[in-house]
């Protein structure tokens, strides 16, 4: 991986990568800018109770 890192990249290319790290260096910058969330909003959000309200129990894909 360091000599990956010495490598000259190609032009209108910052730098050379290896396999994964550029999720790495996403999942890295997400850690920094994320808002936290408390465990019960987003408990409530990704469960099936904000989706029943928001269509009183009927099927969304009903015409």
């Amino acid at each position: 991986m360091a000599e990956l890192n010495t490598i000259k990249p190609a032009p209108h290319v910052e730098k050379v990568l290896y396999p994964g790290e550029n999720s790495q260096i996403e999942e890295q910058r997400s850690e920094k800018e994320a808002i936290e969330i408390v465990d019960e909003i987003y408990n409530y959000l990704i469960s099936d109770a904000l989706y029943n309200k928001s269509y009183d129990n009927k099927n969304p894909f009903a015409g």
